[in-house]
């Protein structure tokens, strides 16, 4: 006869023995978290204390020195990279330097810092009172200059409404806010259309009456923003039919159909 033998288990031991797994999970989370605390404590006092500038390379043309643009960035060797993360010293480098049109940090582990610059290039100028400013192409007021200064001869010039900040080094704003984009749509066009050595000026003063003057031959009421791509395109197609000497106006309001009206 095959016989069994039954052991009643103690109720404490069970209940130290769960006691014990608990303690046993509690000990190990608390190792991982430990060695995790120890990981990131490790790899803190790695980037402060060996993630250094040490190197620092500039690329793109630029009429500053390599000295000029490291002082306006506050960017010194020895400091640390992690400071660099926050792209302030790329707006510093734009906002101090005017003729920056763009600044582009970026870091390279361990040690290295690299600055890439887009110079701006003066594109249209602007009168406002007895001050005359080039702008570049994205509106950036890059210099005040003399109107006699021959730098402004070839550029468009912009009439606009009223002017709320044009400080040096930053963008050109206005009180009428859709002025700028107005302004920025126009040249595209003027650029896409190859004309822009042809057009002495744009006048956006009125956003629904806007002219554009052309070689200073013809004064080309434009109307509205509406359409603009193939008003210029319109344009070219037109003042291509008359010969160099031939002045007048012509209104491009209509998209559809322009009207031509030659000087006698």
């Amino acid at each position: 006869m095959r016989q069994q033998k039954f052991v009643k288990k103690d109720g404490n031991a069970a209940i130290t023995e769960q006691k014990n797994i608990k303690k046993g999970r509690r000990r190990w989370v608390f190792y991982v978290a430990l060695f995790v605390t120890l990981i990131v404590i490790f790899a803190a006092l790695f980037v402060f204390l060996f993630m250094k500038v040490s190197t620092i390379n500039i690329e793109g043309d630029s009429r500053y020195t390599d000295e000029e643009i490291l002082a306006a960035s506050g960017i010194v060797s020895g400091q640390n990279l992690t400071e660099l993360l926050s792209g302030k010293e790329a707006e510093l480098v734009e906002r101090r330097l005017p003729y920056v049109e763009s600044c582009e940090i970026s870091v390279h582990l361990p040690s290295t810092v690299e600055i890439k610059i887009t110079e701006a290039k003066p594109y249209v100028y602007m009168v406002i009172g007895d001050d005359c400013y080039l702008l570049s192409k994205e509106l950036k007021v890059l210099e005040r200059v003399e109107l006699t200064d021959t730098r402004i001869q070839g550029l468009v010039r912009v009439y606009a409404g009223t002017v709320s900040r044009c400080v040096i080094g930053d963008v050109c704003t206005f009180a009428d806010s859709r002025e700028s984009d107005m302004i920025t749509e126009i040249m595209a066009e003027v650029e896409q259309n190859q004309i822009y050595p042809a057009v002495v000026y744009i006048d956006v003063t009125n956003r629904f009456g806007m002219y554009l003057n052309y070689e200073d031959r013809f004064s080309v009421y434009i109307g509205s923003i509406d359409s603009i791509g193939i008003k210029m395109q319109f344009l070219v197609k037109i003042v291509n039919q008359f010969e160099s000497h031939e002045t007048g106006t012509i209104d491009l309001s209509n998209h559809k159909e322009a009207a031509v009206h030659l000087d006698d």
